[in-house]
C-alpha cells in the first residue's frame, strides 16, 4: 500500500488541548439570553405519600419565575425497560432525593432561596431497604400492585446436572458487592430551550444522545422531529451519563414550562446522593470442577437490589448472566437474576453494566478452588481459558482471542513465580493477584435505541 498522509501515523490528540488549557466548553458554561437556573426541591423520605404542595412562599422570592411540581407536568414516565419513574414524582416518593418540585429563577440564589421555602405534606409509609426483605410475602409494596420484584430472569444452557454428576468436586459459596458512586469530577448538567421554530434543543453531556432524544420527546409528549440533543463535552461518564439521566426530562419540561431557556447543574452532594449508583448484587455461586481442574458446571442466583426504579436494570443482570456463562470454559451453566425494588437510591449503568460483580464472585471462588486442588491459580484458569474459536455456553462467538498470551505477559511483566515465593517467606509478607476478566467487543446494539451510522467511502 502506498504512504498516505494519516493512515499508519501516530496523530496528535488535538481534543486534549482544549482540556487541559480550560479552553473546552462543558454544559455549565453555557448561557443563553434570558436564562433560568433551576434548582429540584427532593424528598427527605425514603418513602411517603405528597399530600399537599404550597409553593405560595417560594413564588413571593424575587427573581423566582416559576415552581414546578409533578402535576404540571404531562404525568408521563420516562420509557426505560420498565415505565416506572416520572421525571417529578406524583402523589408518592420512593427513596430519599426523589425529585419532587422544580424552581426557575433569575439566579441560582433566588431558586435556592425558593427552595428552602416550599412546603410539603407528607404521609410517612414503611420502607424497605434489603431486597432480600423486599421478597419475603407481605413485603410493603413500593410500587402498588406490582410487587417488589421487578422481573426474574432465567438463563439455562447445556446439562448443569449432569455436569455436577460428572465433577469431583462442588463448590458453593455467596458473594455480596456494595454500592458505588461514580465520583465524576463534573455533576451533572443539562440546558434546554425552545427556538423560534418550536424545536426543543437541549445540551447534555450525554453518553448516549439518541436515548436522550427519545425519552426528552416521550416526557414532553413532543414528536422526535421537534427534539434535538446536542452532545457537549463531559468531565466523566463511565456509565453515568449512559442511556439517559433524570434531570434532562426535568430540564426540558422547565423550559417549555416557562418559555425561557433553563439550566439544571447539580450540587456535589446531589451528584453523590441523588445520581444513579452501580447496583449491589447478592450471589449464590455454584461451581463442579473434577480434580484436574477442569470445569464443568456453573449455576449462579443473583438478588440484584435495583432501588426504587428499574432505569436499566434488566439489562445489566441480564448482561452479568452472559459474562457469568463466558468467562472461562464452562459447558454447563444456569443462571437466576432477581431485579427487586427496594426504597434506595437506584442502579443503571456503571462501568461493566453488571460483569465486574459476577467476574469478582467468580474470580474469588476460582482462587477457592485452586487451594482446595493444591493447584496454582494461574494454571487453573490456563486450563478453563477462552481460546480463538471458542462458542461459550450462551452463544458468544470468540473469533479472537489473547487471554492466554495476556495472563503470560502480566506474569512476566509483574514477576509473578518470584513474588509468589516471597509472599510465603518472611516476617513481612505482601501478596500478588491476578485474575481474568471477559467483556463485548464489536457491535453492541440496544434494540430500543436509535443510532445514527454513516457510509464511507475512500479514494485511494
Amino acid at each position: 500500500m502506498k504512504k498516505l498522509k494519516y493512515v499508519g501515523h501516530r496523530m496528535p490528540e488535538v481534543q486534549s488541548f482544549g482540556k487541559i488549557t480550560g479552553q473546552v466548553k462543558y454544559t455549565d458554561d453555557l448561557w443563553f439570553p434570558g436564562m433560568l437556573y433551576g434548582k429540584i426541591l427532593r424528598s427527605p423520605h425514603p418513602h411517603a405519600l405528597i399530600k399537599k404542595i404550597d409553593i405560595s412562599r417560594a413564588l413571593q422570592v424575587p427573581g423566582v419565575v416559576t415552581v414546578m411540581t409533578g402535576k404540571d407536568t404531562p404525568g408521563v414516565m420516562y420509557i426505560a425497560q420498565k415505565a416506572d419513574l416520572y421525571p417529578l414524582a406524583i402523589e408518592k416518593v420512593r427513596y430519599i432525593g426523589d425529585a419532587v418540585a422544580v424552581i426557575a429563577a433569575e439566579t441560582e440564589e433566588a431558586a435556592f432561596q425558593a427552595r428552602d421555602l416550599i412546603d410539603i405534606e407528607y404521609e410517612i409509609l414503611p420502607a424497605v431497604f434489603d431486597a432480600h426483605e423486599a421478597l419475603k410475602e407481605g413485603a410493603v409494596e413500593i410500587h402498588e400492585g406490582t410487587g417488589n420484584l421487578v422481573l426474574r430472569m432465567k438463563r439455562d444452557f447445556g446439562d448443569v446436572d449432569k455436569g455436577f454428576a460428572e465433577s469431583d468436586f462442588i463448590f458453593e459459596d455467596e458473594f455480596f458487592t456494595q454500592a458505588l458512586a461514580h465520583c465524576n469530577m463534573e455533576p451533572r448538567s443539562s440546558a434546554a430551550r425552545m427556538t423560534c421554530q418550536n424545536i426543543l434543543e437541549i445540551w447534555t453531556g450525554t453518553q448516549s444522545p439518541y436515548f436522550v432524544r427519545k425519552e426528552v420527546s416521550h416526557v414532553c409528549k413532543l414528536p422526535l422531529s421537534r427534539v434535538r440533543v446536542m452532545e457537549i463535552n463531559s468531565g466523566g461518564g463511565f456509565g453515568a451519563r449512559s442511556k439517559f439521566c433524570e434531570d434532562e426530562g426535568i430540564t426540558a419540561l422547565l423550559a417549555i414550562h416557562t418559555g425561557h431557556p433553563v439550566k439544571i447543574t447539580f450540587s456535589r452532594e446531589e451528584e453523590m446522593t441523588t445520581t444513579r449508583i452501580r447496583q449491589p448484587f447478592s450471589m449464590k455461586l455454584k461451581t463442579g470442577v473434577t480434580k484436574e481442574g477442569k470445569f464443568m458446571a456453573r449455576e449462579l442466583y443473583t438478588v440484584a437490589d435495583k432501588g426504587a426504579y428499574c432505569h436499566y436494570g434488566i439489562a445489566i443482570v441480564g448482561y452479568a448472566a452472559a459474562i457469568a456463562a463466558s468467562l472461562y470454559r464452562v459447558p454447563n451453566f444456569k443462571y437466576t437474576g432477581d431485579v427487586v425494588y427496594t426504597n434506595k437510591l437506584f442502579g443503571g449503568p456503571f462501568r461493566g453494566f453488571g460483569a465486574p460483580q459476577v467476574t469478582f464472585a467468580i474470580e474469588v471462588q476460582i482462587e477457592k478452588i485452586a487451594e482446595k486442588l493444591r493447584m496454582n491459580p494461574v494454571e487453573l484458569r490456563m486450563r478453563n481459558i477462552n481460546e480463538s474459536g471458542d462458542i461459550t455456553a450462551c452463544g458468544w462467538k470468540i473469533t479472537s482471542c489473547g487471554f492466554r498470551e495476556c495472563f503470560q505477559k502480566a506474569m512476566d511483566t509483574a514477576g509473578w513465580e518470584k513474588k509468589r515465593a516471597c509472599a510465603k517467606e518472611g516476617r513481612f509478607r505482601r501478596g500478588i493477584g491476578l485474575a481474568g476478566a471477559i467483556h463485548v467487543s464489536g457491535s453492541n446494539v440496544f434494540p430500543d435505541g436509535e443510532f445514527s451510522s454513516v457510509a464511507l467511502k475512500m479514494f485511494l
